[in-house]
């Protein structure tokens, strides 16, 4: 029972695709690391995030980082903001060459690529991956990437699942385990509808998550392989179609309050127990544990519906990559921290039992799917 929750995130993340300022505050003493670099005794980093998830999870890498390295302390001086307004305020920064920070965590996307435009602004990361590249996710790498260098570390696979309130499905006399196809889940929704007067999900307005989804199951994506646009292809308009008849025809959906599952208005809707499903990737097991706390022990963690011709099951989605500034002062510590934080196999551990995040790095997920806490709070 214990292996079942990392079992479903490993299985989905191995058939995935993606669709998709340093100041150096130092005393007189120094350390060195094993290269001879000296390093100061205490050293003071700014990071730059948008979620509070993130804030706490660096925190604790602070700590476990200066516990390991009494002779090299650092000190984290986080900042969080709006997911737009740290895109925003960075670009500004970075083309200024003056006010950026040492840290910042920036959403996969577009807002990652806005920032990598032009000669990047950014440093380097491959030298961190190099020995260990194989082990990771490409998609993961790939989407922080430009002209085969790598500027950024993720903090999840993101494996997109299905979240099952079981106690609306109780009520229905349904049981969301028999749910594999999109016409079970299409049938279960109607029911669901019909019983508890109660819809099967919400739709995304603002983010693609759910459209992402059956694209890819479908195998089309947004552009082709020269770059082209193709989203008015038969596919992607036949993707788009089911969810308008969801929504619309069959009346089991409805759009998200506040525009995705990931707000908060969406948090408290979901909460009250409104809908009977949520299709997300796996970092919103956390949105669970942190602001749904009604739910807890209702929620069925699955792999999505899917076509049974799919050439995929689920896809990646989401994701946000930590990089490192060349307005830093101290890069080569940044980078010793960064590399502890979120690339070992130890930090990749963390990843899951303080965020609830499939790591990125793969050769970890037997591991955590062998050893998992039943007392952790994602189980």
């Amino acid at each position: 029972m214990k292996k079942k929750l990392l079992a479903v995130i490993s299985a989905a993340c191995a058939a995935a695709v993606l669709l998709t300022s340093c100041s150096g505050g130092s005393k007189n003493s120094s350390s060195s690391n094993s290269s001879g670099t000296k390093f100061p005794a205490n050293t003071n980093f700014t990071m730059w995030s948008f979620s509070a998830l993130h804030t706490s999870f660096f925190k604790n890498a602070e700590t476990q980082w200066n516990i390991a390295h009494p002779d090299t302390k650092i000190k984290l001086e986080i900042t969080t903001m709006n997911v737009n307004d740290l895109r925003n305020k960075l670009l500004v920064a970075i083309s200024a060459g003056t006010g950026a920070p040492d840290f910042a965590n920036v959403e996969a996307g577009a807002s990652f690529q806005s920032v990598l435009k032009g000669t990047p602004q950014l440093v380097d990361l491959s030298d961190l991956i190099a020995n260990e590249k194989d082990k990771f996710l490409k998609a993961k790498l790939d989407a922080y990437s430009k002209d085969g260098k790598l500027y950024g570390i993720d903090f999840q696979g993101g494996a997109t699942l299905t979240f099952y309130n079981t106690e609306i499905f109780k009520q229905a006399g349904l049981d969301p385990t028999t749910i594999k196809t999109w016409d079970d889940f299409i049938a279960a929704g109607k029911t669901i509808k019909e019983k508890t007067g109660k819809l099967m999900f919400y739709t995304s307005q603002n983010i693609d998550r759910e459209y992402q989804l059956l694209v890819g199951q479908m195998g089309s994506d947004y552009f082709d392989k020269d770059g082209k646009c193709i989203l008015d292809n038969e596919t992607n308009v036949k993707a788009l179609k089911m969810l308008h008849d969801m929504i619309y025809v069959d009346k089991i959906a409805a759009p998200a309050p506040g525009g995705s599952n990931d707000t908060e208005q969406a948090y408290g809707a979901i909460d009250k127990g409104n809908v009977a499903a949520v299709i997300m990737p796996d970092y919103y097991l956390n949105r669970f544990t942190n602001y749904m706390p009604d739910l807890k022990g209702k929620i069925l963690i699955s792999a999505p519906p899917a076509f049974p011709d799919a050439k995929y099951k689920t896809v990646v989605a989401g994701g946000t990559g930590t990089c490192i500034t060349k307005q830093c002062q101290n890069i080569e510590l940044a980078k010793k921290f960064l590399y502890e934080s979120k690339v070992t196999e130890q930090a990749c551990n963390n990843i899951w039992t303080i965020l609830g995040n499939d790591p990125p790095r793969t050769d970890v997920w037997d591991t955590i799917s062998e050893s998992i806490d039943p007392n952790n709070k994602y189980v």
